[in-house]
């Protein structure tokens, strides 16, 4: 039998599924809703492969840049960066892939509004690349797909979270030179059967249309919404400091384990470009924000990622910072976050079938301590005392 990760430290990236030559391991769903792999023990030849693939039991090795290269960037074109989630980097590099005749994988929607990666060859089809998603992707057979398309001579963009694209790197072996990966800074990864029961909450009798987890039209970048739009004309339109599967995540709550303790981040990166939102660039000096459409932070791994971002910078404003500027507002380039002690509780109640609503009210509303605090003092001092202590 192969020896494969502890279920703990599995980032579900399934580089081991799609090494398998004999189809022996399959990705199945945990109790908490996360892809972890299951072995047929009468198909496995214990070939080892599976072993040599998986990002964690063999690190990569990934030739990296002294000193990255670290930018403030933004898109030239106003509706590239209303389209994405900052300051529409991503689809400035695709366009330049796909010209080429190359490919393009990310992370897309699919019918029922689950994610996936997939590909695509038209720079038509690149909106469904766009914008963050916040639910684990399924990685499928992608990495098949990317080795078949290099194989044939093909340019391939790779965009995953830092342990997709380890996977990637994993699972193919050897470097390829027609192959560019792009991860970004990843808070962590939310469970895709919470994000199922979410949607039920949120649908009920409706059926959803479109979906948008970073819509910027009522709010900016700073203050971004989640968009869902219905089939009957109606809309949820909520902040996401105000909506509770934004307020769970930014909790990590249903965050997956190896997230507390991600062996991908920056300082073992295994891509040529990462992506993320360069919050707080308002308080640098030297840089002027006009408006509110968000400013990409790009850091430049490789040499190959260097020359990508000086290819596309004449249409693009670019910057140079420095990388402690970089991290001061993005925590999570550095260190992974704190594990809830409630956690395991919240997925007890959740498997439990304890109804969703409930859930949101106990683990996910924004009131929380100050409410608590406001009934406490109603009880003891009446309601009198508390509104004239509120003023």
């Amino acid at each position: 039998m192969p020896v494969l990760c502890e279920e703990r430290l599995c980032t579900g990236c399934g580089a081991c599924e799609n090494k398998c030559p004999f189809h022996a391991i399959t990705m199945v769903e945990n109790a908490e809703g996360f892809l972890t792999p299951s072995v047929n023990q009468e198909r496995c030849k214990e070939c080892g492969l599976c072993e040599k693939a998986c990002p964690i039991l063999k690190d990569p090795a990934f030739p990296k840049l002294s000193e990255p290269g670290v930018y403030a960037c933004w898109s030239h074109d106003r509706e590239i960066r209303e389209l994405s989630s900052s300051g529409g980097v991503f689809s400035l590099i695709a366009r330049e892939v796909l010209k080429e005749g190359g490919v393009v994988f990310g992370a897309a929607f699919d019918e029922d509004f689950g994610v996936h990666h997939t590909y695509i060859e038209s720079y038509e089809d690149i909106d469904s690349l766009r914008r963050s998603k916040y639910v684990q992707s399924r990685t499928g057979d992608s990495y098949k797909a990317a080795e078949g398309f290099l194989k044939a001579g093909r340019k391939v963009l790779y965009v995953g979270t830092p342990c997709q694209v380890a996977g990637l790197i994993g699972y193919l072996g050897k470097p390829y030179e027609l192959l560019t990966t792009c991860n970004f800074v990843c808070y962590g990864v939310p469970s895709p059967k919470v994000w199922r029961n979410y949607l039920s909450y949120r649908t009920a009798n409706k059926k959803l249309k479109a979906l948008s987890f970073r819509d910027k039209k009522n709010s900016g970048w700073k203050q971004y919404t989640l968009r869902m739009d219905y089939e009957d004309g109606t809309s949820y339109v909520k902040k996401a400091n105000d909506d509770a599967y934004f307020i769970g995540f930014g909790r990590s709550l249903f965050s997956r384990l190896c997230c507390f303790d991600c062996r991908f981040r920056y300082s073992n990166t295994k891509a040529d470009i990462t992506l993320a939102d360069f919050w707080g660039i308002e308080k640098l000096q030297g840089i002027e924000i006009k408006e509110d459409q968000g400013v990409s932070l790009v850091l430049t791994n490789t040499p190959q990622g260097e020359a990508w971002i000086q290819r596309i910078s004449e249409r693009m404003f670019i910057q140079k910072r420095t990388f402690e500027e970089a991290a001061s507002s993005n925590p999570k380039l550095v260190s992974s976050a704190k594990q809830p002690s409630n956690r395991a509780k919240f997925f007890k109640d959740l498997n439990d079938q304890v109804d969703f609503d409930r859930l949101v009210k106990r683990y996910m509303s924004n009131t929380g301590l100050k409410s608590e605090i406001k009934k406490l003092i109603k009880g003891i001092l009446g309601e009198e005392t508390l509104k004239k202590l509120m003023g």
